[in-house]
């Protein structure tokens, strides 16, 4: 099933109260989103500001991490729905600024984007925001972990999905996080975070543990990016709201075919409850995680069925990054293969 834009999941934050002052929270702006109103007044707010909330640690990281504001061009009617998708409709009315120095009036505004640009730290992300109201505004940034380790596991918790691996079985994907990185540049103290290199030295090696694992501080989170999203407008079912995955890529040695009794046919089918779709594409199966993938609780894992007809096997599997920019998958960026 393809869905149209009129269908899509992206997140539109709504401006529905009044236009009085209030700050609006929101949190996880991939794929669903909230919205809460810390309160209103009868004064009328002269100005937007924005926060960046770090994710899952809670860190404000708003005197550093900087944005870009977007607002329509003169010339811009949104006759069209699509319209307020396309960003060259939009120019930037803030470039580069840290988010804790925007401060823009976006009263006379229909619509803005909203562009994390992250710092080279944090994912960069646009969230699109009806305007015609003052807020301000609090968003959760997300760093992506720099590694997904993985393995996938069969009924009987062996390790499958190696090179020449064919079989049928209900499998078990686990998914971890690298909990040791000391790159100076990835860690979340020295310069722009509340602990200092200096303190930092001074840590026990327990302490700096903590910030060397990555779990405490970095998630896979989907982002949208609408310079990608300028297709035909249909979307894969489930992946209307973003442009960008975590996904496992499987490469089979020879094209799949979903045709019954087909003996190049494999069939897949996601464990209800699930937030992972599943993508034919070719030579190619990609299970693609729909949500933020949190690694603070230990290992992430999803459950799925395949079952593999005679003629057909796996080639290799990896984890990365898959783009979907509209109703086929796209650019693959790599972590890791299996097992590694």
């Amino acid at each position: 099933m393809k869905l149209n834009k009129n269908q899509r999941l992206l997140l539109i934050v709504g401006i529905v109260l009044g236009g009085g002052l209030g700050i609006f929270f929101i949190g996880d702006y991939v794929g669903v989103w909230s919205i809460a109103p810390t309160g209103t007044t009868s004064t009328v707010k002269t100005t937007s500001t924005f926060a960046l909330m770090s994710y899952p640690d809670g860190e404000d990281v708003s005197n550093f991490v900087e944005m870009d504001i977007w607002i329509p061009k003169s010339s811009a009617t949104f006759e069209d729905v699509d319209d307020k998708y396309t960003l060259t409709n939009f120019e930037r009315a803030e470039s580069g600024k840290d988010a804790d120095d925007i401060s823009i009036d976006l009263r006379d505004e229909p619509y803005i984007w909203a562009e994390v640009t992250g710092n080279t730290v944090y994912a960069n992300t646009f969230v699109l925001i009806t305007g015609g109201v003052n807020y301000d505004y609090v968003l959760n940034v997300y760093q992506q972990t720099s590694d997904v380790n993985f393995n996938i596991l069969d009924a009987a918790m062996n390790a499958s999905f190696y090179a020449g691996y064919q079989g049928d079985s209900n499998f078990t994907a686990t998914l971890d996080a690298p909990h040791y990185t000391t790159t100076v540049a990835e860690l979340h103290y020295g310069v722009g975070w509340e602990t200092s290199a200096t303190d930092f030295a001074d840590y026990t090696t327990a302490q700096k543990e903590v910030v060397w694992d990555e779990k405490n501080w970095r998630v896979q989170a989907p982002v949208y990016d609408p310079t990608l999203d300028t297709a035909d407008h249909e979307y894969i079912e489930g992946l209307e709201a973003n442009t960008d995955y975590f996904a496992i890529k499987i490469t089979f040695n020879d094209s799949v075919s979903t045709v019954d009794i087909n003996i190049l046919e494999v069939n897949a089918t996601i464990a209800k409850g699930e937030k992972v779709k599943i993508v034919y594409s070719g030579t190619l199966i990609y299970l693609i995680v729909n949500e933020i993938i949190n690694f603070e609780s230990g290992v992430y894992d999803f459950k799925f069925e395949m079952q593999m007809a005679a003629n057909i096997s796996i080639s290799s599997v990896y984890s990365g990054r898959l783009t979907v920019p509209d109703d086929s998958p796209g650019a693959f960026s790599t972590y890791s293969a299996i097992g590694v």
